[in-house]
């Protein structure tokens, strides 16, 4: 860290903000995508990320209030653009192990640059004379998260959230001085089960406080037990797709499939005394 202003460019006016090799390996990087590292440059901005979410997160960004689709991203100095939506959220995102710095063009860029809002310029790594090798995990587990306040409210245990990010990289020459290559991969593993606070409705004879629960057959006499379910949309399927039988209240399970284009994303429905 250092106080000091950073010089005054005299070859170019353009504004612009670099990250090099170890900002973007030492910047704390939930999904590991660098694209996230945009929003530290000035008059960028972009919505809140969930990192909590599956995926790689690719955020948004408005580079001095213009619309997000008219941005520009080159790798190399090739376009990877996304040609159908123009977003960042589609783009071909290298591990940052593997770049050499990142350009962030955000005003008075040259003609050479195209697009009416900002401009993301990556630069990969390439090899040397030397052989060089790296391997690399990063990883995050709910027993390391703190719980939600919500789900503390209801006695609900923290979800799961375990992400498993890997790779490895090596360069080295091809003909000495005259060739080189560079090669990484990277892998991600998810177990994601963080989906806020299960709903919970108080099961008696056709008295339910939002509609009936899925699961709960309008006739039956559960009387007081508290039903907890999980769905992956809402809906509400006819009463005969489903069967609750009152000799075993403590598991109740639906038989077959899901309705339509829905489905449970837990096929046992449990039913607490």
């Amino acid at each position: 860290m250092t106080d000091a202003p950073p010089p005054v460019r005299t070859d170019s006016s353009e504004l612009n903000t670099k990250f090099d090799s170890p900002s973007l390996t030492q910047l704390p990087l939930p999904t590991r995508n660098f694209l996230q590292l945009l929003t530290l440059a000035p008059v960028i901005s972009a919505p809140l990320t969930n990192n909590n979410a599956i995926g790689r997160n690719s955020p948004s960004v408005s580079v001095n209030g213009s619309r997000v689709t008219q941005n520009n991203y080159q790798i190399n100095g090739i376009y990877a653009n996304d040609i159908s939506l123009h977003v960042l959220a589609d783009v071909g995102i290298p591990a940052p192990e593997s770049i050499s710095e990142v350009n962030v063009q955000t005003s008075m860029y040259d003609a050479s640059v195209a697009g009416a809002g900002g401009s993301v310029q990556v630069a990969t790594k390439s090899g040397s004379n030397q052989v060089h090798s790296s391997a690399y995990e990063y990883f995050r587990n709910e027993a390391l998260n703190a719980n939600d306040a919500n789900l503390k409210a209801v006695n609900e245990q923290r979800p799961v959230m375990r992400r498993n990010v890997y790779g490895v990289t090596v360069g080295g020459p091809i003909r000495r001085n005259r060739a080189f290559f560079f090669s990484s991969y990277q892998g991600t593993r998810e177990a994601n089960g963080a989906h806020g606070p299960k709903p919970l409705y108080e099961c008696s004879d056709c008295a339910w406080p939002h509609g009936r629960p899925l699961g709960c057959h309008p006739h039956e006499h559960l009387q007081s037990r508290v039903c907890r379910f999980d769905l992956l949309a809402d809906a509400q399927p006819e009463a005969s797709q489903w069967q609750v039988s009152n000799s075993d209240s403590s598991n109740k399970q639906r038989p077959g499939d899901g309705f339509g284009p829905f489905h449970l994303s837990r096929r046992a429905i449990q039913c607490e005394s």
